[in-house]
């Protein structure tokens, strides 16, 4: 893994981005709002999710899409709920939960793009390979 600080939808590919919402159906402020307001198929993903009749849970994917080949991006849910208050909702065991089924469900110690080269400078760290 490697963390980078800056606008993460200029992030190079190839890249994952796994970022953590609700498990309501809200996609509307921070990091959830900027990214799909550059790819308009993330919170299609994510609403995707809701209407299959089931409301996704804490630590289990919500929808996931490529905007291009070597780009992915993963719906994570962190939080039950959610507020502009300043509190810390994110859940740290359902980041964990989630980050593990993410890892494990699309192989990111191999290659996930069977049809494409492997990216080599956004590897996840070893100690999340010992984890999964």
């Amino acid at each position: 893994m490697k963390i980078v600080k800056r606008d993460i939808t200029t992030v190079y590919a190839p890249a994952f981005i796994a970022h953590g919402v609700n498990a309501h159906g809200v996609m509307g402020s921070g990091v959830a709002k900027a990214l799909f307001e550059k790819w308009p198929e993330v919170k299609e993903s994510y609403l995707k999710s809701f209407k299959r009749g089931e409301k996704p849970k804490l630590g289990e994917l919500a929808g996931s899409c490529e905007p291009n080949f070597q780009l992915f991006i993963a719906n994570l849910v962190t939080q039950e709920k959610y507020g502009y208050d300043g509190k810390r909702y994110a859940d740290p065991e359902a980041i964990e939960r989630a980050m593990i089924e993410f890892i494990t469900s699309h192989k990111i110690s191999g290659n996930p793009y069977p049809n494409h080269p492997p990216p080599h400078h956004h590897r996840q760290s070893s100690s999340l390979k010992n984890n999964s």
